[in-house]
């Protein structure tokens, strides 16, 4: 079995039990990220907060990545995944705001 193959089996379980949470949770993101990343890229801001919000949104990207290959590897744990995203989304919301004020 090649890993195409492999990537097929585990994902059909995930493509079975989608949901409009599922959906909204990565629309969100995505959103989230270009939003931010226009933000970052077309307000006049002093370098030292660009260097400080860039990091946080390599935080944002890093974990993010994360939370979904934990989501694909362990699509029965959702709730507790979501849960976990909830904290470092929170936390992601309160460097934005300690860095920008």
């Amino acid at each position: 079995m090649n890993f195409r193959e492999k990537i097929k089996i585990q994902a059909k379980p995930i493509k079975d039990n989608i949901e409009i949470a599922d959906i909204a949770f990565v629309s969100l993101r995505i959103i989230i990220f270009c939003g931010g990343a226009g933000w970052l890229f077309f307000s006049d801001i002093s370098p030292r907060t660009f260097s400080l919000v860039g990091s946080i949104f390599v935080y944002f990207t890093v974990y993010s990545v994360f939370i979904y290959c934990w989501l694909f590897f362990s699509p029965g744990k959702k709730r507790k995944i979501y849960g976990v995203a909830l904290f470092f989304d929170l936390l992601y919301a309160s460097l934005l705001v300690k860095v920008t004020g």
